[in-house]
């Protein structure tokens, strides 16, 4: 089998996913953001009475969620204190289908000078349960969207992460260059998982894509709307192995 396919060829692989129905509680512009310079916390409430909150305790920066003043689960987070107090999005949605809601927290931890590669990590803390919280597990991605990271079929009620990051590649028929890739992942029960018959997905960062860029580079839809597009190839795991730089 061939490992690369142009999406002309392989047309679907996203066309029939769009977004997750979740609750986004906070999803702000990144001009918003201040640089964490003032030891305070920053809080994030939820409709059923919760508060996730960045906090500068006993001088250590922490992740935590709260119930009427209370931590009931907390972590240690340092890039807080490098990158912008407040620059997270609080999500609640059952992820898995099971009728339990997860409590999702999606942090920017930090972003390059010149290309402005942004950095995220997506905690998912699954059948949240206030009275018997469990820790998160986490998701790195450079690309973040509430409603293009978090997507499903048209007809499913199961949501999938996608998940994109810039990589550098020497493509055998388009040469070296900058692309972005993408992995589809299963979310079960606390568990995240790649796809098994889903490929990796591959767009080379030219012009054009420089100018969408430019233009929804705040699209609550990124990466979903980047990786419709008909020059994204799909691609196995060995092929970006292969030749990565």
């Amino acid at each position: 089998m061939n490992q690369f396919h142009r999406n002309e060829i392989n047309k679907g692989i996203l066309q029939e996913y769009t977004f997750c129905p979740l609750k986004i509680f906070k999803n702000k512009r990144k001009s918003d953001y201040t640089k964490a310079s003032e030891p305070h916390s920053i809080c994030v409430g939820t409709d059923n009475a919760l508060n996730v909150c960045q906090k500068l305790i006993d001088d250590k920066w922490l992740m935590t969620i709260e119930r009427q003043n209370k931590i009931i689960i907390e972590w240690e987070d340092s890039a807080i204190g490098t990158a912008w107090e407040g620059a997270f999005d609080v999500l609640v949605g059952d992820l898995d289908g099971n009728k339990l809601d997860e409590l999702i927290i999606a942090e920017l931890q930090g972003e390059s000078n010149g290309f402005g590669m942004a950095y995220w990590k997506i905690f998912i803390i699954k059948d949240f349960d206030p009275n018997n919280p469990a820790q998160p597990i986490e998701l790195e991605a450079n690309v973040y969207g509430p409603k293009g990271t978090f997507i499903r079929k048209i007809n499913s009620k199961k949501c999938n992460v996608l998940a994109a990051k810039w990589i550098s590649l020497n493509h055998p028929e388009r040469g070296w260059g900058t692309y972005l890739e993408a992995v589809l992942f299963d979310y079960n029960k606390g568990f995240l998982s790649a796809i098994p018959d889903k490929p990796r997905l591959i767009r080379r960062y030219l012009f054009s894509f420089e100018k969408e860029r430019g233009r929804t580079w705040d699209s609550p839809l990124l990466p979903l709307i980047w990786l419709k597009n008909v020059n994204v190839e799909s691609v196995t795991e060995g092929f970006i192995r292969q030749h990565s730089k």
